[in-house]
């Protein structure tokens, strides 16, 4: 399988677990909720910068609000949703 390359931006520890047992090897950055604070944005920015970050938010409420505070700050960042 083929390593995923960007950081993908997930809310919490659950989603890089499942991530994990899904894609094996990923690398992410954990927004721990819609509590998003500056220094998780900036290290978003620098991954964004240095590799690239797909954000792979849950699509309720608190998963679009914090895509909304990602976009603001990083956005050229992709983005990945989940479909039934």
């Amino acid at each position: 399988m083929k390593r995923i390359q960007q950081i993908i931006v997930v809310e919490g520890r659950d989603d890089t677990k499942r991530l994990r047992e899904a894609f094996g090897d990923v690398d992410t950055i954990e927004t721990h909720g819609s509590a998003i604070d500056d220094a998780t944005l900036r290290r978003i920015q620098h991954a964004q910068a240095t590799r690239g970050v797909i954000v792979l938010t849950d699509p309720d409420f608190q998963g679009q609000r914090i895509r909304k505070k990602i976009m603001a700050a990083v956005p050229d960042a992709q983005h990945a949703f989940f479909t039934a």
